[in-house]
């Protein structure tokens, strides 16, 4: 099967460099032609469905990419942002005490004033591989699969997929808006086939 990790469209939280973790924000005109055009490059792929955060950008970004599919589009709670607790709402070029380590230290971060901790993204995102994405990997080998999500839970994802060490969680390529990675999951193993692709 083939997994496909697309990150929301833009938001004017985004734009204005503001901390959203949980925070619920729509996308910007910008963030919607992301989508738009993200759509149109891969509108020949047969998505079995889709699963998105729950949150409005992801999922109005799900229904951008859904297009003229007649496919579900399942919102999972796993797949929310990381909580930033009280953080939330902070411009990210003034961030200090331990936010700051969560971009640049991962390792030695500490969650603190109500976040999520490394562990809690990742065990989240390992309890959505293994109840939902690869029960379907033994049904179906060929099907694909499309997630809509966010900046840290997508990473998440690809850390659990490929065993990635927690020191390299925010390893390049970045991923801005509406940026796509593909994963090949088989019975033989795991590999990366795109990493944070674009069609805009």
């Amino acid at each position: 099967m083939q997994l496909y990790i697309m990150r929301h469209g833009e938001t004017s939280w985004n734009k204005a460099r503001m901390i959203q973790g949980r925070t619920d924000t729509e996308l910007t005109e910008r963030g919607i032609e992301m989508a738009e055009k993200t759509a149109e490059g891969i509108k020949n792929i047969d998505f079995e469905c889709i699963y998105s955060s729950p949150l409005t950008r992801a999922y109005k970004t799900a229904e951008i990419i859904r297009a003229g599919r007649d496919i579900p589009i399942i919102k999972d709670e796993r797949l929310f942002e990381v909580c930033f607790g009280e953080w939330e709402g902070a411009n990210i070029d003034e961030r200090q005490d331990q936010l700051e380590k969560f971009f640049d230290d991962p390792v030695k971060y500490v969650a603190t004033r109500g976040a999520e901790s490394y562990e809690d993204i990742l065990s989240r995102a390992k309890s959505f591989l293994e109840e939902v994405i690869y029960p379907l990997k033994d049904k179906e080998d060929d099907c694909k699969i499309l997630v809509a999500g966010h900046a840290a839970i997508n990473r998440g994802l690809s850390a659990i997929l490929m065993n990635t060490e927690l020191k390299d969680f925010w390893a390049e390529p970045h991923r801005k808006n509406c940026a796509v990675d593909i994963y090949e999951i088989t019975k033989d193993g795991i590999k990366a086939i795109q990493e944070a692709g674009y069609y805009y």
